[in-house]
């Protein structure tokens, strides 16, 4: 198989183990890509690779090294002047920078993001950037109320674009601040219509989150 070939197929894999929130195996692909990508000289796939590669390491707890490593995968793609997925990439860098307690430079990062997607045609990154932005405002200050309309957006644009992974993130990060206000019901009524619309992949993290939620929130 062609290097290139090989790559995509690498990154691929990892981007599968990445959204299934499985990132010790999504780090082995992602290093393997690294090293295929700088061997033959690809600096638009390498700077793909590093971004999963730090979106992996932050999901298995360094979260300064994954940051690190995604910064130069950005930094890497945007040198190319592509704009490979940008949106999304600044995006999962945000949500990491919140998840490392700073919000701030977060909303800073994703401001970037919405600002790359407005530029392209494409708007499937759309749910994940709302749901972000919801999470953000709400680590910044957890009274903020727009959170909740953010969350609102979110589960709407995935609905509209039948995006359904995104759909059941943004039902759970309304349930959870439904839930944390204590409307259970409310809580109940937006995410047991989502889950109960899979079929497979009960095993998945979000998934078995979701039914988790929903047996708490049936006593």
């Amino acid at each position: 198989m062609h290097p290139v070939s090989t790559a995509q197929a690498q990154l691929s894999f990892c981007l599968v183990h990445l959204m299934r929130r499985e990132p010790a195996e999504a780090l082995q692909w992602a290093k393997k890509a690294v090293t295929l990508c700088d061997e033959f000289v690809m600096p638009l796939l390498l700077g793909q690779a590093r971004v999963y590669f730090g979106w992996a390491l932050a999901g298995l707890g360094q979260l300064e090294e994954g940051i690190r490593q995604m910064r130069l995968g950005i930094a890497g793609i945007a040198a190319t002047g592509a704009d490979m997925g940008m949106a999304y990439y600044l995006c999962i860098l945000a949500r990491n920078c919140g998840e490392r307690g700073d919000a701030s430079e977060g909303l800073a990062l994703l401001a970037q993001a919405f600002d790359t997607l407005g530029k392209s045609t494409s708007k499937y990154q759309l749910p994940e950037l709302l749901c972000t932005r919801g999470e953000l405002v709400s680590a910044l200050d957890p009274t903020d109320e727009t959170a909740e309309s953010w969350f609102q957006q979110s589960l709407s644009a995935a609905r509209d674009q039948g995006a359904k992974s995104s759909e059941l993130r943004a039902a759970l990060r309304l349930t959870r601040l439904y839930a944390g206000q204590g409307r259970n019901d409310k809580a109940r009524h937006i995410l047991a219509p989502v889950h109960a619309s899979f079929t497979e992949g009960f095993d998945t993290p979000d998934l078995v989150e979701a039914k988790g939620l929903l047996q708490m929130l049936s006593h």
